[in-house]
């Protein structure tokens, strides 16, 4: 007598599949570089993940550095553990990702099925686990999952979301007394009334805007057993204020001075409700996406009435039927109250992430779908299993998982390196000064296309002029031979230091123009005022810095600005190898002659 699959089986059988399916459209991404937009800061230049797993490098990653803007000290801890296992570079780091985001939706397989075997009681059938598997891989396959598992720095949404997801069921199950943990003894009941909590305190710890969690919680709850337990979510609750509290903390020194801090309160709660109608409908008519999204120049009253009104008919709705006790005629039927609930989970979600709370020089950023979006699934799986005829619905689901996951893969291409990204950004996106700022640094990173840099800063400057962009461009035009060039260049520095005194582009732009004209203590101020505090340095500053020493006869700090500047990777030129050795040698002899 052959023996039949057991439930354990069956989910294993499953997740290893799902695992496999979701990661297709991605994989590409294995072979992609870095993106000079927080990848290096985070990762490939930063000496505390470099090394690996160290004691100091812990003590960096859960001490909180302000520097980077946000307090995620689980998501710096993995890239030190992907230095420590194999050797740090973009490709490992994408891969890592990949793995994560493999793991993520196989607990949230886990999740929508606990939450069908508890409403539809099926635990043992394989329909409950082919709906739950279809609405996984839809959220993890969907295109709006592009940038969260292709970007290095956006490891974050993967680790909270993947610690989220084992919260959210834990609590369920928690929740629900599931009888598999009720053998144990009340150590058993100890551990499973801290799960959820210990996992909470991890998703936070990869990314602090999913404090929000234990209103998802709650509405799990509902989903699965049609009510909900409050008290056990007021301690999650007391936590998410600290964590919003903290996350300000981080940001406000930061990120807030060049973003949402100088808009006006109406324009940042008009752009919020346009970012929830961007979100909706990405979620269900996904389009030409892109790394970074720009405030829009004029307000979006259009955009923003639509998501208003899309939020108050989703509540009306499923609040009406919610009254009208219609949900409640049938255990099995998904009902308005249904409705209700996945809205809330949804704008509870994604509140953190709109620019109404959030400081940042973005509007919004598919990234931030990554947790608001397992509301429509978990939500869907239900409405697929209360269907007469479930197997045509799950037909029409893996369809559209299918197509879903050919854009997700066209969509994925465009990471390939700096140039790509930021190419896509300014041809799908309007007025996107940022965007062409962040392309002329790719430009002049990946290429030394000198030219096309200084044509995508102007661009910038015609949009929005700032003092990024302006600083820039200065920087590119000090070396350049032409009177009219370098006059311009200086004239940028100005403009862009009137509006903030510590750009160092610009900084560096008036030092360069000082050496030109023999003032080399100026040179040197200027130049030592522009390296200050900085992690990724220019290493013809360096150079710079060493020539200004060099002519004041300070041939010690001359030889150590040469030796810095021929340390960094990549950076050649013929003549510095040269003025090290004169260095030196200048330095001995009037080390000689002090003795």
């Amino acid at each position: 007598m052959t023996r039949g699959w057991s439930m354990e089986e069956k989910r294993a059988l499953i997740g290893t599949a799902l695992f496999v399916l979701v990661l297709l459209p991605f994989l590409q991404s294995v072979t992609y570089g870095a993106i000079n937009f927080d990848d290096y800061p985070y990762t490939l230049n930063n000496p505390h993940v470099l090394r690996g797993i160290t004691w100091d490098g812990i003590k960096y990653a859960f001490g909180g550095t302000r520097e980077l803007g946000i307090w995620f000290p689980l998501t710096l801890f993995s890239y030190q553990i992907d230095a420590t296992v194999w050797q740090a570079s973009a490709q490992t780091f994408h891969l890592s990702g990949l793995i994560w985001h493999g793991l993520g939706t196989v607990v949230l397989f886990l999740l929508i099925h606990e939450v069908l075997a508890l409403r539809f009681v099926e635990r043992e059938g394989w329909r409950g686990l082919l709906v739950a598997a279809v609405a996984a891989c839809w959220w993890g396959i969907h295109p709006q999952r592009v940038e969260s598992v292709v970007w290095i720095a956006s490891r974050k949404d993967l680790l909270s979301g993947l610690f989220a997801f084992l919260a959210l069921r834990a609590y369920l199950l928690a929740r629900a007394g599931d009888p598999r943990q009720d053998d144990g003894g009340g150590w058993v009941c100890v551990q499973r009334e801290l799960a959820p909590w210990l996992f909470y305190l991890l998703a936070i710890m990869g990314k602090p805007s999913v404090m929000t969690l234990p209103l998802a919680m709650g509405c799990t709850e509902w989903l699965a057993l049609r009510r909900i337990s409050w008290r056990p979510l007021i301690v999650p609750f007391v936590m998410a204020v600290g964590c919003a509290g903290l996350a300000v903390y981080m940001q406000t020194d930061v990120v807030a001075p060049a973003g949402t801090e100088r808009l006006p309160f109406w324009d940042r709660a008009v752009t919020s409700l346009a970012s929830i109608c961007y979100y909706g409908k990405t979620l269900v008519a996904p389009g030409e996406l892109s790394l970074f999204y720009p405030w829009p120049r004029f307000l979006e009253y259009r955009q923003a009435l639509l998501g208003l009104g899309g939020v108050m008919a989703w509540l009306a709705v499923g609040a009406t039927m919610l009254l009208r006790r219609q949900a409640r005629t049938s255990g099995r039927a998904a009902g308005g109250g249904d409705l209700a609930v996945v809205g809330l989970w949804f704008l509870g979600t994604v509140a953190p992430m709109l620019s109404l709370f959030m400081f940042g020089m973005h509007a919004r950023a598919d990234r931030f779908s990554y947790l608001p979006a397992v509301a429509a699934a978990v939500g869907g799986g239900v409405w697929l299993m209360s269907r007469k005829r479930i197997w045509v619905a799950v037909s029409a689901a893996f369809g559209v998982c299918l197509i879903f996951g050919i854009k997700a893969f066209q969509e994925a291409r465009h990471w390939k390196d700096s140039v790509s990204v930021f190419e896509r950004a300014v041809a799908v996106t309007r007025d996107n000064a940022k965007a062409y700022c962040m392309l002329a640094g790719a430009y002049t990173m990946e290429g030394n296309r000198v030219l096309e840099a200084r044509s995508a800063l102007r661009e910038s400057i015609a949009i929005r002029p700032n003092s990024e962009n302006l600083g820039l461009l200065a920087f590119l035009l000090c070396s350049q031979a032409t009177p009219a060039e370098l006059e311009e260049s200086v004239v940028l520095a100005r403009q862009a230091l009137a509006l903030n005194a510590d750009e160092k582009p610009a900084l560096a732009a008036l030092g360069a123009h000082a050496l030109r004209q023999g003032d080399w203590q100026g040179a040197e101020n200027f130049l030592v005022k522009s390296l200050e505090g900085q992690s990724e340095v220019q290493p013809v500053i360096l150079e710079w810095l060493g020539l200004a020493r060099f002519n004041q006869k300070e041939y010690k700090g001359a030889l150590e600005a040469f030796e810095k500047a021929a340390a960094v990777p990549g950076y050649a030129n013929p003549r510095l190898l040269e003025r090290i050795v004169l260095a030196r040698e200048k330095s001995q002899q009037t080390g000689k002659g002090e003795k």
